[in-house]
């Protein structure tokens, strides 16, 4: 049977194992959750495993053309593109939801209240924004040049700075409050300790997302709104996160 190695079905057989294999790794890892909170590195994570599943895959699929009769091999190619066509199928629905979830967070995000009584205004506590995500935000904001998010996975503490002074460095600054986060027992991050006036633009940490709306950007300092509801603003370390203007975050 060695010789079906080389003949044009066996090699259609090679071909769709590669890439049923592929987006059999692909999916596995996404079921395990792979590469859940490893950030850039988590789509490396899920596509080594893609690669892993397409050697195994080419693996079989060589044993198989050497073992097996043709009528079998007929039989796996048809097999192979059904897995191939449902992969294709299981990632346009995580697609559509992916898509329908962002929808929602952004549809969340410009949410304002139709009436608001001044008085409610004075007497809302910001941290309650921690138990309650429907807490009402005013009227009007800043657009704002994008949104800076920071990286607690390299860095636990986020620093607030007040006024700065030109020429000086970061580290030549005093840091006025800050934010600190603590990991969870089975991954992902919460926040420890925050300011009582801290009311980001956008919290939602069991997705490790945490939002504020950039003001204005310099050499090292990023200054964010920290409180929506008075448009209290803060300076932060511009490397001490990432910052997507507005293009990148609405198409990210």
């Amino acid at each position: 049977m060695a010789h079906q190695a080389v003949k044009p079905y066996s090699f259609l057989m090679y071909f769709l194992a590669i890439i049923a294999f592929f987006f059999l790794g692909i999916v596995y890892a996404s079921i395990i959750e792979a590469g859940k909170g490893q950030m850039l590195a988590g789509g490396a994570i899920v596509f080594g495993y893609g690669v892993i599943g397409a050697f195994i895959g080419l693996c079989l699929s060589i044993f198989t053309a050497i073992k097996a009769k043709r009528h079998s091999i007929i039989k796996i190619n048809g097999l192979l593109t059904l897995i191939i066509v449902a992969s294709f199928a299981y990632f346009y629905v995580n697609y559509q939801k992916r898509q329908r979830e962002k929808l929602e967070n952004e549809q969340q995000k410009i949410e304002r209240p139709k009436t608001q009584e001044t008085t409610n205004k004075a007497q809302t506590k910001p941290m309650a924004m921690f138990l309650n995500p429907e807490i009402r935000r005013q009227t009007t904001s800043e657009m704002g040049l994008g949104m800076f998010t920071p990286n607690f996975y390299e860095n636990k503490v986020l620093y607030f700075y007040g006024n700065l002074t030109h020429g000086k460095s970061v580290q030549e600054h005093m840091p006025t409050d800050s934010i600190t986060f603590k990991q969870r027992e089975y991954g992902g991050f919460d926040i420890a300790t925050a300011p009582p006036w801290l009311v980001p633009e956008h919290l939602k940490l069991d997705y490790d997302l945490l939002y504020f709306k950039v003001k204005s950007i310099s050499h090292d300092f990023i200054e964010v709104i920290v409180n929506t509801t008075n448009n209290r603003t803060a300076f932060v370390n511009r490397y001490s996160g990432k910052l997507h203007y507005w293009p990148e975050f609405l198409l990210g």
